[in-house]
């Protein structure tokens, strides 16, 4: 090489811990549940989460869904942050939320198949209130994420049902950190949607 070089890009993998089932074992990927894992029990941390007290059957069941999903995690961290922090970002990579369940570290996923946990009734609960908002929905999305290509910022519009290039009018903006592709924020959008409409 001649002379001084402005600018290196460098493409990398991450190697983290994934669980089995019965035992840790390390492997190159960029799940976001692994990822979360990380972020609890890794290295970098200062004071790590010990493994007793991570749900590691609950990541690893997020771990299988993000992989039949197509979801995948891509972000530095290289900024100030708190470990919870970390843990909703990446998380929500993988359409899931924070949660302490049982006095471990788990997370909350969408789940319709999922067994009921509570029901809210008049026998359990007194003086309850509640209030909903309606609100208009945006026709469609442009749900920002980094193109792989060239890793320059990049935006994908997903519409929601009834609407098209030919017909949309109004539109919000969606900011992904860690999606890495159109497939991907085209399905984190159309999640979005679901929400907002239930």
């Amino acid at each position: 090489l001649n002379g001084v070089i402005d600018q290196l890009n460098i493409k990398t993998q991450a190697v983290l811990r994934s669980w089995d089932g019965a035992a840790f074992y390390e492997q190159a990927t960029n799940n976001p549940a692994w990822a979360y894992l990380d972020a609890l029990t890794g290295k970098q941390v200062t004071r790590p989460v010990k493994d007793a007290r991570v749900d590691l059957d609950a990541i690893r069941e997020l771990a299988d869904w993000c992989e039949a999903q197509g979801l995948a995690y891509h972000w530095v961290h290289d900024g100030p942050e708190t470990v919870l922090e970390r843990a909703r970002a990446i998380l929500a990579a993988g359409q899931a939320s924070f949660a302490l369940q049982d006095g471990r570290y788990s997370m909350v996923r969408d789940d319709p198949e999922a067994p009921v946990l509570q029901v809210i009734t008049p026998r359990n609960a007194s003086g309850f209130e509640s209030s909903r908002q309606y609100r208009s929905l945006p026709h469609a999305l442009r749900v920002k994420y980094i193109d792989p290509a060239t890793w320059t910022d990049a935006e994908r519009i997903v519409y929601r049902d009834g609407y098209s290039e030919a017909n949309a009018t109004i539109f919000e903006d969606l900011q992904l950190q860690g999606v890495a592709s159109a497939e991907e924020a085209y399905h984190h959008g159309q999640y979005h949607f679901r929400q907002a409409i239930l």
